[in-house]
């Protein structure tokens, strides 16, 4: 769950930009 939650944030910040 830990990698999921990083892999996740790193997709958001991805949208966000």
């Amino acid at each position: 769950i830990e990698k999921f939650e990083k892999e996740a944030a790193k997709l958001g910040k991805v949208l966000l930009n």
